[in-house]
């Protein structure tokens, strides 16, 4: 930690040596930063629970007697709006019976960027993990394919992802006796008309092909990529008729097998040594057959599987290591059928599923015989997550356990003030299906003096919280909404100095969101922005709250500014308050103006007011009194500009500016 201080106080003399330009024509005194220690994490707050924001794009593979299941992670997107590091991928663990092996997901490749779209097979030692990955370049950025070894113990083997390639969408991936082979899209040298390319990696996690090698030409878009016992088998659209599928033999030297051979459908299945087919005769019937490893159909015509079958319908095949098995959604709900080795319809028609599963699935046999595990990704009020439930050999459903869990999100922390030199920090708690607003009473020395926080409210969406402290009370205010939508609401609920709260339940404020509070004597102001009736404007708006009664000072709200003005921020300073905020010019426009307005204590204020020299530019602005100037603090140019920076100004008590 001593490391860690040091790095922060020289970045803080740094900032001060840089102030001269931070405040244009303003004399800063030099002065060394104030200690810092650091108080650890906050306890408490642990329970393991579906995750909160969006969790998706599963894939799954089988290694021995165990999976492993991985996803598009997006928890680190709730503490922030920012893309820079917006998805992640995530993977844990399952037995044969579907249960986690771990008490909580593991990351699995967390760089800055996207990371998404993971896929995943088994070699026989280890997993291999592919990915898109948004790598940052000398330009913008650029959707790169990655890779990464998993261990049977859930361990990530490759500090660094080993680069595939640069095509974006589709990639498959297969293991085969000891390598990976990795496929992707290609163009031809002359610009037309695509290849499926592939390069394997060894089980040291090493390129055996220096580059890309052609596998099935003139192919196009998505396409499968199936292991055998010895070698691969690849599959895809041809490029002049997507109606026509291709596919190759593929040897573990990356070299063609046989002839290249036709089938009826994409929807196909492998159970390493011949395969499934499944496909539509005459636009009603669906039927399937077995495949040869040569590609010979043993029922040319197809077996009847499904009549009438919904056009809509997709189905998915795989086999459990006894016999194949085929599952396919259509208005009445899930289906599952299965069909034995020598090609017999084992449940004419198929049997029903009493499970939702969404469109977004995965099916896989858990081998030696044991059935299936589906696994899906379903939305949240938090976002989403990924669910697995099994099927037994006779199709009996096992228990639906939510695989992509963690301890809640704990974001957007206010700090208070509070009496004897304790502190309160209030935050919000997330989960995938409910909200929390929680706080935690912390000593002089900073430490919590609870093992838990106080839990102030929970709902099924809450935005942000603030709390702040009279002198006899705490009041906690945040926007919420129970449905899980947009918070609209911003609700309140008064603590006394040992957490306990004064009032029985939360209660209402305005309608509004991001919601900030300061106290003025007994009163707080609390401030917030409103979706006006034409929702393209927002408001900026404020109501003082009596602290001794808790009732609304100003009926229904004072209004600060119109437009599109938002994110405000309010401190009690030099008598009466200050609220901050930006407006934009409209709702469409990348212009915004850092704003504020002086609220006297009777509920008077002046107009809105811009701190810069200049209109257009300015955003998120925040202010500090030091008992004789303001700080205003703001982002230079607008989102839309790569090139934003901190500026401020000084600000005597009259209004008139120290700096220019």
């Amino acid at each position: 930690m001593q490391n860690t201080s040091c790095k922060l106080q020289a970045w803080m003399r740094a900032m001060c040596a840089g102030t001269g330009a931070l405040l244009a024509g303003s004399t800063v005194a030099m002065a060394d930063a104030p200690p810092m220690s650091e108080r650890g994490l906050l306890p408490g707050d642990t329970l393991v629970q579906p995750a909160y924001n969006a969790q998706q794009d599963q894939s799954i593979a089988r290694g021995g007697d165990q999976f492993l299941m991985v996803w598009s992670d997006y928890r680190s997107q709730g503490v922030g709006t920012t893309n820079q590091s917006a998805g992640d991928i995530f993977g844990i663990r399952l037995d044969a019976n579907g249960q986690p092996i771990d008490p909580m997901p593991f990351a699995i490749n967390i760089a800055p960027g996207e990371q998404r779209y993971p896929v995943v097979a088994w070699n026989g030692e280890n997993w291999l993990v592919a990915f898109r990955s948004q790598d940052p370049t000398s330009g913008y950025y650029e959707n790169r394919i990655r890779a990464t070894r998993v261990s049977p113990q859930g361990q990530v083997l490759d500090a660094t992802p080993l680069t595939i390639g640069t095509s974006d969408l589709p990639y498959r991936i297969a293991g085969v006796g000891g390598q990976w082979m990795v496929t992707f899209n290609l163009y031809h040298n002359d610009g037309y008309g695509t290849y499926i390319a592939g390069r394997r990696i060894n089980s040291a996690g090493q390129f055996i092909d220096a580059n890309p090698v052609m596998l099935l030409d003139w192919s196009y878009g998505q396409h499968l990529l199936l292991p055998t016992e010895n070698e691969y088998l690849v599959i895809g659209p041809d490029w002049n008729n997507s109606s026509t599928i291709k596919a190759r033999r593929i040897n573990l030297n990356a070299q063609p097998v046989g002839s290249q051979f036709n089938l009826p459908s994409m929807t196909v299945a492998t159970n390493g040594t011949e395969h499934y087919v499944v496909w539509v005769r005459n636009y009603v019937d669906l039927v399937g057959s077995r495949v040869t490893n040569t590609g010979a159909l043993l029922t040319p015509s197809g077996v009847l599987l499904v009549s009438n079958i919904n056009p809509y319908s997709v189905p998915s095949l795989t086999h459990d290591g006894t016999r194949w098995w085929m599952e396919w959604t259509d208005p009445a709900g899930n289906h599952t059928l299965r069909i034995d080795e020598a090609g017999n319809v084992i449940d004419p028609g198929g049997t029903p599923l009493e499970l939702q599963l969404s469109s977004f699935r995965t099916f896989i046999g858990r081998g030696s015989g044991l059935g299936v595990y589906f696994a899906w990704w379903d939305s949240t009020i938090g976002g989403s997550d990924v669910w697995g439930v099994t099927l037994a050999a006779d199709t009996t459903v096992g228990q639906e356990t939510c695989v992509s869990t963690g301890t809640p999100t704990q974001r957007l922390p206010d700090l208070s003030n509070g009496p004897g030199g304790l502190h309160a920090v209030a935050f919000v708690s997330d989960t995938a299906f409910e909200d929390r607003v929680v706080v935690h009473l912390l000593s002089p020395a900073g430490d919590a003096t609870t093992t838990e926080p106080l839990e102030v409210s929970r709902s099924g969406a809450i935005g942000k919280a603030s709390i702040a402290w009279n002198g006899s009370l705490f009041l906690i205010v945040w926007d919420e909404s129970p449905g899980g939508s947009s918070p609209t609401q911003i609700r309140g609920r008064r603590m006394d100095a040992e957490g306990f709260m004064i009032d029985q339940t939360p209660f209402d404020i305005m309608p509004g969101f991001s919601p900030d509070v300061a106290a003025l004597g007994d009163d707080f102001l609390v401030a917030s922005s409103r979706v006006a009736t034409y929702p393209q404007t927002i408001y900026a708006q404020a109501v003082r709250i009596d602290g001794p009664t808790g009732m609304p000072l100003d009926s229904p709200f004072i209004l600060l500014a119109g437009y599109v003005s938002s994110g405000p921020r309010v401190h009690a300073a030099d008598g009466r308050w200050i609220v901050t905020y930006h407006s934009h010019w409209t709702h469409d426009s990348s212009q915004s103006d850092a704003v504020y307005n002086f609220v006297n204590a009777d509920g008077t204020y002046t107009a809105a007011r811009n701190p810069t020299t200049t209109s257009g530019g300015a955003g998120h602005p925040d202010v500090a009194f030091s008992g004789n100037r303001f700080l205003f603090v703001w982002r230079s140019n607008t989102l839309s500009n790569a090139n934003n920076y901190i500026s401020g100004r000084l600000m005597n008590p009259d209004g008139t500016f120290a700096t220019g």
